[in-house]
């Protein structure tokens, strides 16, 4: 019988410090909000998120390095069809100790993908001991595991109750959830992933 291995890929984790929400971001103190990072696409499924938030308190952030067309505008055109400008925040190419502040202060990171190369966001909010709310139908299981909540479909009420039911079971044992998040992170230390490569080569 062949033996099977997998070797997760690994990142630099974000360094344990604290990263203010300043300049541009200084206005997102005053509230709450949930976080998306990625590009502007279709696979990446944001449009789910806007129809979710006239269910929710929160803000939305999208953090993009890229927009894709049409769906680019397509989204420009949801948020504005259902009065969301206010409500939803869009930046792009910003530094990493931004996406860091972004990322330490936010509720959650939610990453409803229908499509993932692998998902390097989700592991940041980790390391930050940030809740995740990630999609099924992708790789993302694999970095979320046991310690994110997952959408059980993308009809808006239903997400919606996702999120409100996760942020509470998260609010009620932040401790708890912290330790076993920022835990799980280690699991994706580029260092444990050389060291796991290094020992597949030994054996072979």
């Amino acid at each position: 019988m062949k033996e099977i291995v997998v070797i997760h890929n690994g990142i630099t984790l974000p360094e344990d410090s604290d990263y203010p929400l300043n300049g541009k971001f200084s206005f997102l103190k005053e509230r709450k909000y949930l976080l998306n990072i990625g590009v502007l696409f279709s696979k990446k499924n944001q449009k789910s998120l806007i129809e979710t938030l006239p269910y929710l308190e929160e803000d939305l952030v999208l953090v993009c390095s890229e927009k894709k067309e049409p769906y680019a505008t397509e989204l420009m055109e949801h948020i504005s069809k259902l009065g969301l400008e206010q409500r939803v925040h869009i930046f792009s190419h910003i530094s990493e100790e931004e996406k860091n502040a972004l990322l330490q202060h936010c509720q959650a990171l939610c990453q409803p993908s229908l499509a993932e190369g692998f998902g390097i966001p989700p592991i940041e909010a980790i390391a930050f001991g940030r809740p995740v709310f990630l999609s099924k139908c992708t790789s993302l299981p694999e970095i979320g595991a046991e310690e994110a909540f997952y959408f059980d479909n993308f009809q808006p009420e239903s997400m919606a109750y996702t999120i409100k039911e996760g942020l509470t079971a998260y609010n009620q044992q932040p401790i708890l959830y912290f330790n076993r998040l920022k835990n799980r992170a280690t699991a994706f230390d580029y260092r444990i992933m050389a060291q796991n490569y290094l020992d597949l080569y030994n054996r072979i």
